[in-house]
């Protein structure tokens, strides 16, 4: 744990320590150079099968295109997770377990200059970069409780977002970088919240017990996961409160929702059909397609912000594996093909 008086708003610096480079990085046969984005590569973790008795272990890798082979970012003999691109694509950041608990780290493009980033956590969970690429936002766990903190990407200096006398699990920004919204949970109140990160405001968005709210780029309105009639369904809302449309009232459970780049669609995961496969529907709640359909699990869709593709998971062949596809389903391509399993990315 990191020894925070977290009730209060006093900033906080979170040690940060400069590391060496590792002996065995990534090979230099990146198209972009030096400070020059990253435009086209899905990242991505990727897992190792070891036996009943061993801990599992997973690095991060980079996919340029489905020509090229994958390549390894990270080498670190326990568990690299969860990466994500800045918005301005020169950097990544990920969760890593080396240091004997989860803290957050960060590294170019390249896979070079790796360094941890905020450190002392006693156990990071989801984080989220700010539109600005100067910030990111990440979930502690204090207890058992959890909390959202703010965070410098060039000072390492965080500020407590919300109070640790409540449960804060931490959803996404707003695409002017002003708000975030989250869910709370605490005796006196429950539901999705915005806050401010400069200020003191925290204005009630729902109070729906929603799981992982993701803002639309286009600022108008929050998506979420919530369970209704005992099924799970993607629930939007306005970004400023108001009446809630389930836009998946069929049956099945419905998860992971994920907006188009411009803000109209949305992907998501449905188990309705008798296993989990990608749909998309409009925001309105028309034209709903699905985009996947075999007899293994499709999940984790990720939409380009900059090719207007979906990357996917898929179990097709018995191993969880990469692929991309057009957002009417159509033009699907592997990206890697072998025994590890692929567990979450970004693109």
């Amino acid at each position: 744990m990191f020894g925070l008086s977290l009730a209060t708003n006093r900033r906080v610096h979170i040690r940060r320590i400069a590391l060496p480079l590792l002996a065995a990085t990534v090979s230099a046969a990146f198209a972009c150079s030096s400070g020059t984005p990253d435009t086209g590569s899905i990242v991505f973790t990727s897992r190792v099968k070891l036996g009943p008795e061993q801990t599992s272990r997973s690095d991060i890798y980079i996919s340029r295109s489905s020509e090229e082979p994958m390549t390894r970012l990270t080498i670190a003999g326990n568990r690299d997770l969860s990466p994500k691109w800045s918005p301005n694509r020169k950097q990544i950041a990920f969760l890593s377990e080396r240091n004997g608990e989860f803290d957050i780290w960060i590294t170019d493009a390249k896979g070079e200059d790796k360094r941890v980033l905020f450190s002392d956590l006693g156990g990071a969970m989801r984080f989220e970069w700010a539109p600005d690429s100067r910030r990111i936002a990440y979930e502690v766990k204090t207890g058992a409780r959890s909390q959202i903190l703010v965070g410098n990407v060039q000072t390492g200096e965080s500020t407590p977002l919300t109070s640790a006398r409540e449960s804060a699990f931490l959803g996404s920004w707003s695409p002017d970088g002003d708000w975030l919204v989250y869910r709370l949970e605490s005796a006196e109140r429950a539901g999705l919240f915005r806050g401010n990160p400069e200020g003191v405001n925290e204005i009630e968005v729902s109070p729906t017990m929603g799981d992982n709210p993701r803002w639309s780029s286009n600022g108008r309105w929050i998506v979420f996961t919530a369970e209704i009639d005992g099924s799970q369904n993607i629930v939007i809302v306005p970004s400023g409160g108001g009446d809630e449309t389930n836009l998946t009232p069929s049956a099945g459970n419905n998860r992971t929702p994920v907006w188009s780049p411009d803000g109209q669609r949305i992907a998501f995961v449905s188990d309705r059909d008798g296993n989990q496969e990608i749909y998309v529907i409009d925001s309105s709640g028309r034209n709903e397609k699905r985009l996947t359909s075999n007899r293994s699990s499709d999940v984790a869709p990720s939409w380009s912000r900059r090719t207007n593709r979906i990357a996917f998971v898929s179990g097709v062949d018995g191993d969880l594996d990469l692929f991309t596809m057009r957002p009417d389903g159509s033009n699907q391509r592997r990206r890697t093909a072998d025994d590890r399993d692929i567990i979450d990315l970004d693109w």
